[in-house]
């Protein structure tokens, strides 16, 4: 059985100008990194499964 399609996310240009400067600092935590990675990913229109897969992580995980 399939899920329901996920909420799109949609972002400010000032969130993806934050959210892009997370991922350049140098101080970042990976988790950090990785929860930015997958929202920018879930803003660009994908479902969970094409961003888990982009991403590198388990699908469960883009669910949360």
């Amino acid at each position: 059985m399939r899920g329901s399609k996920p909420t799109p996310i949609v972002l400010s240009d000032r969130q993806q100008s934050i959210l892009n400067q997370i991922l350049k600092r140098h101080s970042s935590s990976q988790q950090q990194v990785q929860r930015v990675k997958m929202i920018l990913t879930m803003a660009s229109g994908l479902n969970n499964q094409q961003t888990a897969s982009r991403c590198l992580f388990n699908r469960s995980l883009a669910l949360l």
